[in-house]
């Protein structure tokens, strides 16, 4: 069984600007590990565990003109699309409200980890 855990302090002395930390853990061996951090400074930008210490920005989140959907792209393959999640709309274009989304995701990556980027996304705008 996984979790996943957020330390959503502060990181900067100032307070201006937020980061949020997410750590794998796991319930057998009760061990929590360095996932990602997300900074949220002009953009909001996700480094994986790896890129922490080098402060490199792996994914971005970009908002799209709908204000409550947005797409994560991969800054290392020069802004290609990863996910994107908008809201979900009826055959008519009605939408079904303001917490039912549709969440798409490339083939290629970690379901998990951009679920707890939506998750992330949703603390820093408050719509958690």
């Amino acid at each position: 069984m996984k979790s996943l855990v957020f330390n959503t302090r502060g990181c900067t002395k100032l307070r201006l600007f937020g980061c949020w930390d997410g750590y794998k853990w796991d319930a057998f061996s009760s061990k929590k590990q360095l996932w990602f951090r997300v900074r949220k400074h002009r953009s909001i930008c996700v480094s994986l565990c790896d890129d922490i210490a080098r402060s490199r920005c792996t994914y971005k989140i970009v908002r799209i003109d709908d204000k409550l959907g947005f797409k994560i792209v991969d800054e290392e393959q020069d802004g290609a699309l990863v996910a994107e999640i908008k809201r979900k709309k009826t055959t008519t274009g009605i939408n079904f409200g303001n917490d039912v989304f549709t969440l798409t995701v490339q083939p290629h990556v970690d379901q998990s980890l951009i679920m707890a980027f939506v998750m992330v996304y949703g603390l820093i705008k408050n719509q958690i």
